[in-house]
Parts: C-alpha cells; structure tokens; sequence
C-alpha cells in the first residue's frame, strides 16, 4: 500500500461507506488499497465534530427534560399538600369544636346549628353562623 494523496471527499465516502453500510474496516481497506490506519484515523478526524455536536444536542435535551422533570414534580408536590391554614384559626376551631360538643352533649344531641352559634355567642365566643355547622360538618367526617 503506497502512500497516496486523498480528497477530503473521498475521505467522506469511504468513511460513510463504513459507518451507513457496516462494512468492516478491514475488509473495506484492502478495497481501497488503504491501510486500516489510515481509515480509523480518517474516521477519528471527520467523526468528532458531528460526535460533539450530537453530544451537546444530548446533553441540552437532557438539561431540558429534567427542567421539566423538576418543574412537574413541584407541580405535582403542591397538588399533594392541603392547603395551609393558619395554626390560630386552627387552634380557636378545637377550642369551638369543644364548646359546639359540649353544648349538645348538654342539650341531648338535637341541637340545630343556630342554637349552637347562640350558646357560643352567650359565651361571648365569636363565630360567623356558618362557622358552627362547618365545624360540626367537619366533626362528623
């Protein structure tokens, strides 16, 4: 095998010829009349550049998807919690639940939610009316 001067185009197809139709490298050099140094070296040269811009292409998809991987897992993370409520309107709804129990357990356990906002307000507790049988709704689940 002599030493040769080859295009760059012929460089391509040959190095095409191996990459799309899978010939081995070997074989396809003692066609050519070329050394299987020489094509591997050939391949090594006109491969990296479309091997690294494959391999940025990649790697953006990647950055991509697990943005929006994260972004879906916040969203679905936010749908999983209740919302919040704050810890004093909790803490005055036990301490109303416990006053709307007591009421009526007193009263026999037939006791309207009007009557039951009238005993808190006797008690100087302050409640919207539709608050009462909210929480007994709550109590009952």
């Amino acid at each position: 095998m002599g030493k040769g001067n080859f295009t760059d185009e012929f460089k391509l197809d040959a190095i095409k010829q191996i990459i799309e139709r899978g010939y081995s490298v070997a074989v396809f050099s003692r066609r050519l009349g070329v050394s299987t140094h020489s094509l591997y070296s050939w391949m090594k040269c006109y491969n990296a550049p479309e091997k690294a811009a494959a391999q940025d292409d990649q790697l953006s998809e990647i950055r991509r998807l697990k943005q929006e991987l994260a972004r879906a897992t916040e969203e679905r993370d936010m749908l999983k919690k209740p919302p919040r409520t704050s810890l004093g309107k909790q803490n005055e709804d036990i301490r109303r639940k416990i006053l709307i129990k007591d009421a009526w357990h007193d009263r026999g356990k037939v006791y309207g939610y009007r009557k039951l906002h009238d005993d808190l307000r006797d008690q100087r507790e302050t409640c919207c009316q539709n608050r009462a049988p909210d929480i007994i709704a709550h109590e009952t689940k």
